[in-house]
């Protein structure tokens, strides 16, 4: 054996694997995820019972506002699987201090509401516009409150309930398919605490989900 060959070998496959083998495997990683979103998508595109046509027939004749449903329905039954790869759990924002995290800032974030509305265990709380439950099941968690999710959006009902089964929360935790400016589905002065996190922003007028959280809240 030449001395140093082995040496030598190690360098030039370690090389190798630097800048071919590293690289290749990340793209497959990356193909492979991609892949499971779109077929995620695809699946439910293919049963999905809204019709997009109708939709696209509302935005060009200026009936968006009219049919705001089924507009964010299907905007949020196409784009929840893509938010969940990219984004996270938890649709929002969150303004984010020097050298601090995505994720620590939402946490710090769903602990102010937490703070602000004074949550408490056994209190019944609505998240309503509330994507697929990560600020719900969070806010449960550092509460200990039971918290509804309301959804017009019959993807993020599924996912979102999936979700809280795997993340062992479902007892306090769980969504439900409802516009919340229409939330007949609960009793007058029944419900603790209502929150909204950028999701008001798709009512065609904001008297409409305020006057039912006044009507659902308990008085005081």
């Amino acid at each position: 054996t030449l001395p140093g060959l082995s040496s030598v070998a190690c360098l030039v496959t370690s090389w190798w694997f630097a800048i071919v083998a590293l690289p290749l495997l990340a793209l497959s990683y990356l193909l492979i995820s991609r892949g499971s979103v779109f077929r995620s998508r695809n699946r439910f595109i293919a049963n999905t019972d809204r019709d997009i046509s109708q939709v696209d027939d509302a935005l060009t004749t200026g009936k968006a506002i009219e049919k705001y449903d089924d507009v964010a329905a299907v905007y949020y039954n196409l784009v929840t699987d893509f938010y969940l790869y990219g984004w996270g759990k938890s649709f929002h924002f969150a303004g984010a201090r020097k050298g601090e995290s995505l994720d620590s800032s939402i946490s710090r974030y769903h602990q102010r509401l937490v703070d602000e509305l004074g949550l408490k265990p056994g209190m019944k709380v609505l998240d309503c516009g509330c994507g697929v439950g990560g600020p719900l099941r969070d806010i449960h968690r550092k509460s200990g409150a039971d918290v509804t999710g309301i959804t017009i959006c019959p993807y993020q009902v599924e996912k979102g309930n999936e979700l809280c089964r795997a993340e062992g929360v479902a007892d306090h935790c769980r969504l439900v398919k409802g516009d919340f400016c229409k939330l007949d589905m609960f009793e007058p002065n029944s419900i603790d605490a209502i929150y909204c996190i950028e999701s008001t922003c798709y009512a065609p007028k904001l008297e409409m989900p305020y006057g039912e959280f006044i009507r659902l809240l308990k008085p005081g």
